[in-house]
C-alpha cells in the first residue's frame, strides 16, 4: 500500500523546491508489476491521446495528478506554472531502455474530480496513519489536470510547464477513511471548463467484467491501462491484474461495459527488483490469471498476484459523497 509522506527525491535537482515527497511503500507491497510474460510486450499502458474512445478522453479531463505543492512554482507569466520533476528513469533508478524513462514524472498519486470542487483519491495519498494530521497534509497537496505526454516539458531544467488554470490546491478534507482507503478533498476553488464524473453508485460491479484505468503511473503523463477482467468482487474491495504502478494510487477504474466509475486503485503487488548487476531497478513480471483460475482451488498455496481496488459504491464513500455534495450545493444556493 502506498504512503504519501516518506520518500524525498532529487533535492539537488530543484533549486527552487525545498522538499518533494513521493508516495512510497508501507510494507513490502508496491505498485510496479507487469502481468504477463514479457515486460515490454505485456505492458499495456498507452498514452491517453492514443485511445480512440471519446468517452475515455472525456473521463481523462476529470483525472488529476497529485503533486506536492512545494513542487509548483509561479512563472513570470501568470498564465503558466512550473512543476518540478525528474525523468522517470532517474527518479526510479530504472534500467536504461525502460519504457517512458525520459518522460518527466512529477506526481506521486492520482485523483478524480467527482464534484465541481471535490477530488476523490486514496487516503494513503494524504496521510500514512491515523496519528497524522490530515488537514495539515491537505495544505501540502496540489492537483494538476491534463498532464499529457505532449506537455511543454523543460526536461533539461527538471520542470514541466503547466497552464495555471489546470493547477489546484487542497483546501480541506471533507472525508477520509484509512480502513476503506479513500479521501474526499475540497479544492481551493470550483473547477471550470471540465465536467466532474459521477461517483454516486448506479450498480454493483460484476466479477469477470472488463475494466480499465486512467491515471498517472509513477507520476508520468496520463496513461490508459487495460482492459482486464475483475477477478474477484468483495463487499468493499475488488481484485484485478491491471498494470498498475506507484503513482496510480487513487486512479479511477471504469467499466468497459458502460463506462461507469466503479472503483479506485489502492494497492498492489511487489514492485521492482534489482537488476542482476545490482545497479538498477527493473519491473517485476507476474503470471496472468482468468477469473476462473483466480477462483479455482489452490491446494499448493501458489502465490497469486493482483491489484486491490476499493469499490466506489462502498457505503463509506457513498455517504461521504452525498453529504459533501449536498453541503456544497446548499452553499452555492445561499450565495
Amino acid at each position: 500500500m502506498r504512503e504519501r509522506p516518506s520518500k524525498a527525491y532529487g533535492l539537488a535537482a530543484f533549486a527552487f523546491c525545498s522538499l518533494v515527497h513521493f508516495s512510497f511503500s508501507k510494507s513490502a507491497s508496491a505498485l510496479l508489476p507487469i502481468y504477463g510474460n514479457d515486460v515490454v510486450k505485456d505492458d499495456n499502458r498507452v498514452e491517453l491521446q492514443d485511445q480512440t474512445s471519446a468517452l475515455a478522453h472525456e473521463q481523462g479531463h476529470a483525472v488529476a495528478m497529485v503533486v506536492d505543492s512545494s513542487q509548483v512554482m509561479p512563472t513570470s507569466n501568470n498564465n503558466w506554472m512550473n512543476v518540478a520533476a525528474l525523468p522517470l528513469g532517474k527518479k526510479e533508478n530504472l534500467k536504461p531502455g525502460t519504457r517512458f524513462e525520459n518522460e518527466l514524472a512529477p506526481g506521486f498519486c492520482t485523483g478524480v474530480l467527482v464534484g465541481n470542487s471535490f477530488i476523490l483519491t486514496a487516503s494513503h495519498c494524504v496521510v500514512a496513519t491515523a496519528n497524522d494530521d490530515a488537514k495539515a497534509a491537505c495544505k501540502t497537496l496540489a492537483f494538476v489536470f491534463d498532464y499529457y505526454e505532449q506537455q511543454d516539458a523543460l526536461a533539461s531544467k527538471n520542470r514541466v510547464k503547466i497552464p495555471a488554470a489546470n493547477v489546484y490546491t487542497c483546501s480541506d478534507v471533507s472525508a477520509i477513511d484509512l480502513n476503506v482507503d479513500f479521501a474526499l478533498l475540497a479544492l481551493d476553488r470550483p473547477v471550470e471548463f471540465r465536467s466532474p464524473l459521477s461517483a454516486l453508485a448506479q450498480r454493483a460491479p460484476i466479477t469477470g467484467e472488463n475494466v480499465y484505468m486512467i491515471g498517472h503511473p509513477n507520476g508520468l503523463p496520463m496513461k490508459y491501462t487495460g482492459p482486464d477482467p475483475l477477478l474477484d468482487v468483495g463487499q468493499t474491495n475488488m481484485r484485478v491484474q491491471l498494470d498498475a504502478f506507484e503513482g496510480n494510487s487513487g486512479s479511477p477504474i471504469f467499466s468497459e461495459n458502460d463506462g461507469s466509475l466503479i472503483g479506485l486503485l489502492v494497492s498492489g503487488s511487489i514492485d521492482t527488483k534489482p537488476t542482476q548487476d545490482g545497479q538498477y531497478q527493473e519491473y517485476t513480471l507476474y503470471p496472468t490469471l482468468t477469473p476462473a483460475q483466480w477462483a479455482s482451488p489452490n491446494p499448493d498455496k501458489t502465490p497469486r498476484f493482483a491489484e486491490d481496488l476499493v469499490r466506489v459504491d462502498a457505503p463509506a464513500i457513498q455517504n461521504a459523497l452525498k453529504q459533501s455534495l449536498e453541503i456544497a450545493e446548499n452553499v452555492v444556493v445561499k450565495r
